[in-house]
């Protein structure tokens, strides 16, 4: 078996998918929407508050497709982008373990069924993983060779990563542990670097050397108003309607304020957040997005809510028979690569990863659902894979691969 059988099998399976795929826009989409119309028409990105709350990285890729092709191309697109993801795991795992676990890592990546999923998302989670795939697999080659090149490209990808999704703001704090001392200045150099022209812009623009405003409105709206929703016993709405603050004609001073707010009602209820916090980073392990698979593919119907915010729900599940297939794909799939994803933990090559999916668990926190498991799941897939090599594919490998020593 070679990876461009997997990519192709991917591409067929992507490409099907495609034709039942239609959706209205919702949620974030609206808002990347409305930015890469507004960029396409007039070649900027001030449209407030969207310009300061997202950054431009995935409006602008996606604002090409649209002057050149259009909305449902943009799908299209994305499908080549979750292919590309697929091929760097495969080379992320065959840096770190074997050839062998690449391509078991990537069959199930190709497989995985939030990843197909918000392949037909206008989102920048599908662009986002490929960025930070590619920069993790950069930085890793650097550590084994110390070539300056691989330190450059890893460096400007992160501050890419960011550029697309400020969620790996702190990202590079995980990586400090593993890049050597002399090297560390310049790694956050070349991602700063890359970051440089949006903050001045800000700054020029709003009197404010940053990037977003997200953190500010996250942290009050989210983290703060979900602690009172449950502390008080009110509806997560309420609770957000009343923790709300008079809004400012700067939108970084608004932010500043949203900051000190919550972290100042957070504080207040420290034991009570710490345990939203750790129900968010269960969730998203535990969160699973089969109904709005089964909606979004086969046209059921759903109850609304947000994107994986229920686990399988027996109440649910068997009322169809596309829900009950889907929900024990979900299941099925989620149980088995846990399973083998936990014994590899310990292995002392995996740290990287570890650290990785503990950084996006910890910074989600309450929010915790099935989205925020993208970013997590291709590195607890490698693991998963790994194992399966080491103890159950290694001789079907030998098998179909008999030219070469594995």
């Amino acid at each position: 078996m070679k990876i461009y059988h997997i990519l192709l099998a991917g591409l067929i399976l992507k490409l099907i998918l495609l034709n039942f795929s239609g959706h209205t826009l919702e949620y974030d989409e609206i808002g990347y929407y409305k930015l890469a119309e507004h960029f396409t028409g007039t070649g900027n990105f001030m449209l407030q508050p969207l310009d300061t709350y997202r950054t431009p990285g995935y409006p602008f890729f996606v604002s090409l497709i649209f002057l050149v092709f259009g909305l449902k191309q943009a799908y299209l697109f994305q499908i080549f982008i979750s292919l590309g993801s697929v091929y760097l795991i495969y080379l992320t795992g065959k840096e770190i373990f074997s050839e062998r676990t690449g391509l078991i890592a990537a069959m199930i990546l190709s497989l995985e069924p939030d990843h197909l999923f918000f392949t037909y998302s206008l989102l920048a989670d599908t662009l986002f993983i490929l960025f930070l795939l590619l920069m993790v697999f950069q930085l890793i080659r650097f550590t084994k060779t110390n070539a300056t090149g691989h330190l450059i490209t890893s460096g400007v990808l992160m501050g890419l990563c960011i550029f697309i999704k400020p969620i790996a703001m702190y990202l590079p704090l995980v990586f400090i542990v593993l890049i050597k001392k002399r090297y560390i200045l310049a790694f956050i150099f070349l991602t700063c670097a890359v970051l440089y022209p949006w903050a001045m812009r800000n700054f020029i623009r709003y009197d404010h050397f940053r990037i977003t405003t997200i953190s500010g409105h996250n942290l009050l709206n989210y983290n703060a108003a979900l602690t009172k929703a449950k502390i008080e016993g009110i509806s997560y709405s309420e609770a957000r309607r009343s923790l709300q603050i008079k809004n400012g004609h700067n939108p970084f001073d608004q932010s500043k304020k949203q900051t000190q707010e919550a972290v100042k009602y957070i504080s207040g209820h420290k034991s009570a957040y710490l345990k939203i916090h750790l129900a968010g980073m269960t969730r998203i392990f535990t969160s699973m997005n089969y109904k709005h698979f089964a909606g979004r593919f086969f046209k059921a119907n759903i109850p609304e809510d947000t994107y994986g915010s229920y686990s399988v729900s027996l109440a649910t599940w068997g009322s169809s028979a596309i829900l009950f297939i889907t929900g024990l794909y979900y299941l099925i799939f989620n149980l088995l690569i846990y399973l083998f994803a936990l014994p590899a933990l310990v292995r002392r090559n995996t740290i990287l990863l570890i650290l990785i999916m503990a950084y996006f668990a910890i910074i989600v926190g309450p929010v915790g659902n099935a989205r925020y498991k993208l970013f997590i799941s291709p590195f607890y897939i490698l693991l998963t894979a790994e194992i399966l090599t080491k103890n159950i594919f290694k001789n079907d490998f030998k098998r179909l691969n008999p030219e070469r020593t594995v």
